[in-house]
């Protein structure tokens, strides 16, 4: 019983194991997508190149069928095409050759005598010797029996030859299979170098976490003695002005003064008392909050780093955990600037107060798109929320900040700690019925803001509005001075620009509506005009559009 080798088969099977191996390697070296606003690691990714150069045939007016038959598998598809009608293969004659190579229901000799004698074949007019003979003998092989006998007869003739191939292909595998074996044993042991390495570089980096864990330890204890050491301060000031309150009164017993006046007087020191009091309370207690707000962050981020560099151990970090690390360090500011918000931004009361004047437009957009959800991006503190809430709407918020989200959840809204527009872009087309951004877009550079507009343009139903509310630099005391406050402004945006860069990126229906007036009192005719036009405007103002 004889056994039939396919050397075509056989040749296919090992080029699939070495892509396979190749795609592995590949997928374990290969790195995570990074943040290009992030800071880069030291622990550079891997790389190995597996890929093998193609052999391409070279171009001439005339071969011998060898030349052709020492190609294999896909190679020797595309050289054939190369060679004989001078192009590259179409996907159809690719696929249909190829396939029939693989299968065995074509032969090498078979696939050059159909390009060569093809009409393309025949009008280009490469010679070929030695392929006539072969191919006339597969085509007469396809005849039932004559076909048959003649396969015989020619099997047996070149029966040496045949034996002669087989011996010469086993010794082709053989060193084949030695190079790879070498090959991999040479990549495990840059992988073995690379990952002691990796375990070295961390070994080095945990000191320096731990020697941070101290600082924030001896950072915290540093400012409750200082608290401690102010509240003795206050309560040493509390105490000398109560002595002087009692040396006005014995002063005033020994003037004679009469019993009601110095009741007044007592009433008076000890309310101007009390309230000094109280404002020393309140101011402490403010300085408490914020430090809790800033050590517990620094703790929570610390306790997260530590935990990403130790979870792996003795293993390398993956570029997963180092992402995860190095973007704490975007979260850094995070407390303080609630703090920020808290001072500057106004009571929440204040706030929903003033946002009021957008229910009407929300709704009437809801009653127009069938009903719908809300999105609110860059929600802060959650003001605009709490008020869609609290009239029945349904609505999410997005925002950056760890803390104000977490402050959000607390008061059981829904928000969602994500970039907004990448959040924005995970979505899908037509979701939202109106999307809002107060005091956002004076935060983010010109190429962001034509982002976020366009964004929100996909995800809107069709009729579906944007509200974008800014400070007024209109007001001159926004443009020159208030809008400076906070240290993350980019710069003030006019409102005719506002509304050219909406209504450029496809909205319709761009109208400007400013909030309510706090107007300063007019001193005399001559500068009423001037008052009302540069002074008595609105600090805010807010840009409404449409999806048609």
């Amino acid at each position: 019983m004889t056994t039939q080798i396919s050397v075509e088969e056989i040749m296919y099977r090992i080029r699939e194991e070495v892509r396979r191996r190749k795609a592995q390697l590949e997928q374990k070296a290969a790195p995570g997508i990074t943040n290009p606003l992030e800071k880069k690691s030291s622990l550079e990714p891997i790389r190995f190149s597996f890929s093998l150069p193609e052999q391409r045939i070279e171009i001439k007016d005339s071969y011998h069928v060898n030349e052709l038959l020492a190609f294999h598998d896909v190679e020797f598809v595309k050289n054939a095409y190369r060679a004989i009608l001078r192009r590259e293969p179409d996907h159809e004659g690719y696929e249909h050759y190829l396939t029939g190579l693989r299968s065995g229901k074509f032969s090498k000799i078979e696939i050059l005598g159909r390009l060569r004698y093809s009409p393309e074949g025949r009008q280009k007019g490469v010679k070929i010797k030695g392929l006539l003979l072969p191919f006339g003998v597969k085509c007469l092989k396809r005849i039932p029996i004559v076909g048959y006998i003649a396969g015989t007869l020619v099997g047996i003739a070149n029966l040496n030859t045949i034996t002669r191939n087989m011996e010469t292909f086993e010794a082709f595998v053989n060193t084949y299979f030695t190079k790879q074996l070498q090959r991999e044993h040479e990549v495990l042991a840059v992988l073995e170098s690379e990952i002691n390495k990796t375990i070295e570089r961390i070994n080095h980096k945990i000191a320096p976490i731990q020697l941070l864990e101290n600082q924030l330890l001896d950072q915290r204890n540093e400012i409750i003695r200082q608290l401690e050491s102010e509240l003795r301060g206050q309560r040493e000031e509390i105490i000398g002005q109560v002595n002087e309150s009692l040396e006005e009164i014995k002063r005033l017993l020994f003037q004679r003064v009469s019993s009601e006046q110095l009741e007044n007087k007592l009433r008076g020191q000890k309310e101007e008392i009390i309230g000094q009091v109280n404002e020393s309370l309140e101011e402490i207690k403010r300085k408490l909050r914020d430090h809790s707000l800033n050590i517990v962050d620094q703790q929570r981020r610390l306790t997260l780093l530590l935990e990403e560099a130790r979870k792996r151990l003795p293993e390398p970090i993956s570029q997963e955990q180092i992402k995860n690390m190095l973007t704490e360090e975007d979260h850094l500011l995070d407390a303080m600037y609630v703090s920020f918000e808290d001072r500057f931004r106004g009571t929440r009361a204040d706030i929903k107060e003033r946002l009021k004047v957008y229910l009407p437009y929300v709704k009437e957009t809801l009653e127009k798109t069938g009903g719908g959800l809300i999105l609110d991006v860059g929600c802060g503190r959650g003001e605009w929320l709490e008020l869609l809430k609290e009239n029945g709407i349904k609505a999410v918020g997005v925002d950056i900040n760890r803390v104000m989200v977490n402050q959000c959840k607390e008061l059981d809204l829904n928000v969602i700690e994500a970039d907004a527009i990448e959040y924005l872009r995970k979505q899908k087309n037509n979701t939202f019925s109106v999307i809002t951004g107060f005091h956002i877009v004076e935060h983010l550079p010109l190429k962001t803001m034509i982002a976020l507009f366009d964004e929100c343009l996909r995800v809107l139903k069709p009729g579906g509005m944007v509200i974008f509310e800014t400070p007024n630099p209109e007001n001159l005391i926004v443009g020159a001075c208030n809008f400076y406050t906070d240290p993350s402004h980019r710069n003030p945006i006019p409102p005719e620009t506002l509304k050219f860069l909406i209504e450029a990126r496809g909205f319709v229906g761009v109208q400007k509506l400013e909030s309510a007036r706090e107007k300063v009192k007019e001193v005399s005719p001559f500068l009423d005009e001037f008052i009302n036009q540069w002074i008595n405007r609105s600090p805010d103002y807010a840009i409404l559009a449409i999806k048609s």
